[in-house]
């Protein structure tokens, strides 16, 4: 009885991943689950600190938005397949992150990026266009960008981290920090 059950929930659960991915092919990125230890080395290079907000556009299961909540962020992911978000809410309530942890159920290109000190995508390189130009208009200055294989097309990222042999590069960029005019005046 008991292996029938886990069985079932086996089952289920591939079901749901399957149906997750299909559901996400036709967008800005199809939903790819970055492994435990990729995902360790990605918020290795992310630095994220307690109090800053990470954003995570086109969050997949949230699995990124949980990990910076655990290393103490106010964490938002924002997604547009439903079934990940309801999966995302729910670990996020399992690992008891409420209150730390967020996911919206929002096309990405319609967050408002202002808010964010470190924001993270794995978007294809058309999104990624799109992105650049958002991110120069909301991001506060000194705000980092953290990037999974893609790079923006014009913008000069301040590092690029190869993780591993068979892994894609991750590119970091920072909003250049704006001089007030003011300063020139004097």
């Amino acid at each position: 009885m008991i292996i029938l059950l886990v069985d079932m929930v086996v089952v289920f659960g591939l079901m749901l991943l399957a149906a997750a991915m299909l559901g996400s092919t036709f967008g800005d990125a199809p939903f790819v689950p970055t492994g435990r230890s990729s995902m360790r080395r990605i918020m290795r290079v992310a630095a994220i600190a307690p109090g800053e907000v990470f954003f995570d556009l086109g969050a997949g299961d949230g699995r990124f938005v949980r990990a910076a909540a655990n290393a103490g962020a106010t964490a938002y992911g924002f997604e547009r397949v439903r079934i990940l978000v309801l999966w995302s809410r729910f670990m996020i309530w399992l690992q008891r992150l409420s209150g730390k942890a967020f996911m919206r159920r929002q096309n990405i290109f319609d967050a408002d990026l202002r808010a964010a000190d470190v924001v993270y995508t794995y978007l294809f390189p058309n999104a990624m266009a799109k992105l650049e130009d958002k991110a120069l208009r909301e991001l506060k200055p000194g705000a980092r960008i953290v990037s999974r294989a893609f790079r923006f097309p014009n913008w000069k990222p301040e590092a690029v981290h190869q993780l591993g042999k068979y892994s894609p590069p991750v590119y970091v960029y920072r909003k250049a920090v704006e001089v007030a005019q003011e300063a020139f005046l004097a």
